[in-house]
């Protein structure tokens, strides 16, 4: 099964030398060494971000009965996962600036976004698709913050909860692991498998 590479924890960040003190001196210190790791930013690499976002389309095939008729991407990060989501699941993708001008066929939207930290731009989104009149929304993304319930105002499909915003590949401040890439790397294939 897939599931245990999907997952990893911050071992990975012990492993590569930038977590230290993990030792035999006690549970305290390895605890510490934990936390530290899970302050450390999330690196995202092109792998992870393939296979979040195919489990995120499978959430969608599996969970909502009644499909989508179009994406709604938040700008900038939104638009990557919204892209990939729409041509995953062969449906229109439009923007803030296309809300006013959509088709009356496309009455069942998903909000999608890489990260809900706050939620205030699902909220935003939710608000704008509201005051054009279309109140069957729902959201989906890649991660979210584990102290907030970004579904507080609509239903909505989380690949991951963190404690700190992930950087993204496609981020300029990203940090390229190779060790991390090839545990997706394998997931990805195995998720194309069909294992």
């Amino acid at each position: 099964m897939f599931a245990k590479h999907v997952f990893p924890r911050r071992a990975a960040a012990v492993r590569a030398g930038r977590i230290q003190g993990v030792c035999a001196k006690g549970n305290d210190e390895a605890n510490e060494a934990k936390d530290r790791a899970n302050d450390l930013p999330r690196h995202i690499g092109p792998a992870e971000f393939y296979v979040r976002t195919r489990l995120i389309e499978r959430m969608i095939r599996c969970n909502i009965p009644e499909p989508f008729h179009c994406l709604f991407a938040v700008k900038r990060s939104g638009w990557v996962v919204g892209v990939q989501l729409s041509h995953y699941l062969d449906l229109p993708i439009f923007a803030k600036s296309e809300v006013n001008s959509l088709p009356d066929k496309f009455r069942r939207i998903l909000i999608v976004d890489t990260v809900s930290w706050t939620g205030r731009s699902l909220r935003r989104s939710h608000s704008l698709l509201k005051k054009a009149g279309i109140d069957d929304v729902a959201a989906a993304v890649l991660f979210a913050n584990a102290k907030h319930n970004p579904g507080d105002m609509l239903h909505t499909l989380v690949g991951d909860m963190c404690d700190s915003i992930p950087v993204f590949f496609f981020n300029s401040k990203f940090e390229y692991s190779h060790s991390h890439e090839a545990e997706y790397g394998k997931a990805a294939l195995e998720l194309e498998s069909g294992k």
